[in-house]
């Protein structure tokens, strides 16, 4: 509806316009040299090398600088999402009673739609981390306000009333930081 067609143009505006793809080559250059690193590393051993998981690695830490300005997101943050992703992407293409027999799907017989919320709620942690660190710093007037990132451009439209209709809220921010994540795994 609306509210994805204002967030999709948002983003597009934000990360994919000629403007933010001309400002962040160094960006673009570390991820790519982080993905050549793992995949170096990993090859150097005897095990066998992911690299399904590099490759999501090193966009999920490409997305999260463009949308949160923060490249500390560690190897143990990164391994919980690598996972949760995974799990997120096996549930959807998990066969469900309830899609097949829409009578029962508020039993959750197979317990798919308790699974996937647990998993987004893990997701929104990380990104609530994100949120409030944000919403704090903007409280306290930290930040030059120079260099607007995703969540940035979301916030300022949740503090404006004339959205096109469109109501700009925590969960919306969610929701659109957790599709981003999870449309990058493949």
């Amino acid at each position: 509806g609306r509210k994805w067609r204002t967030l999709r143009r948002l983003g597009t505006a934000h990360m994919l316009s000629a403007r933010p793809l001309q400002e962040t080559p160094a960006l673009r250059r570390d991820a790519v040299g982080g993905l050549l690193t793992n995949v170096s590393e990993a090859a150097s051993g005897d095990a066998p090398v992911s690299v399904r998981r590099a490759a999501f690695t090193a966009l999920v830490r490409l997305l999260w600088r463009a949308i949160f300005s923060d490249n500390k997101l560690g190897e143990a943050a990164m391994q919980e999402l690598y996972d949760y992703v995974r799990e997120a992407m096996a549930l959807v293409m998990t066969p469900n009673v309830s899609d097949l027999f829409p009578a029962v799907a508020g039993a959750d017989l197979q317990g798919v739609r308790r699974r996937m919320a647990a998993l987004v709620a893990h997701i929104y942690q990380l990104i609530d981390l994100q949120i409030e660190g944000r919403m704090r710093a903007r409280e306290f007037g930290r930040g030059d306000g120079s260099s607007k990132d995703m969540l940035d451009a979301m916030l300022d439209m949740s503090e404006k009333d004339d959205n096109g209709g469109v109501t700009i809220t925590r969960d919306v921010i969610r929701a659109f930081c957790t599709v981003c994540m999870t449309n990058i795994h493949g």
